[in-house]
């Protein structure tokens, strides 16, 4: 009879474990999603972002601009007009909003540190990235 018991407790897990498992990731999952998805109210929010002349700072200057933030784009080659930096530029012009400002930003000169604050201070509620 005790080896009866045994093998109805293993079938019992075999079959009751996985799926109490599966039910709860799948929750876990479900939350972790709705929560991603909710977003706060941008209002009147600034963010300065360095690195915009390629890549993930390009990327996330154009997403945060059409969100709705007061982008400030720091690009090493706008002096140079690089292709990052006159991308940007043409966002700002078709908006025509002033919510974005593509900045010369060398991010190992101090000059340029200096004038990108004088900017960005004139605006205020600013988050740098």
């Amino acid at each position: 009879m005790a080896s009866k018991s045994k093998f109805s407790k293993k079938i019992f897990y075999n079959r009751v474990t996985p799926w109490f498992f599966e039910f709860w990731l799948t929750i876990a999952l479900a939350a972790a999603v709705l929560k991603s998805a909710a977003q706060l109210p941008v209002g009147d929010k600034s963010v300065l972002i360095t690195g915009c002349d390629t890549g993930f700072g390009l990327v996330l200057a154009k997403h945060l601009h059409g969100l709705g933030f007061r982008v400030f784009a720091g690009c090493l080659l706008k002096k140079a007009e690089g292709p990052g930096a006159k991308e940007l530029e043409e966002v700002a012009e078709k908006c025509q909003d002033k919510r974005m400002s593509v900045l010369q930003l060398d991010v190992t000169k101090d000059e340029d540190w200096d004038k990108a604050f004088e900017l960005v201070n004139e605006v205020g509620n600013f988050v740098v990235m």
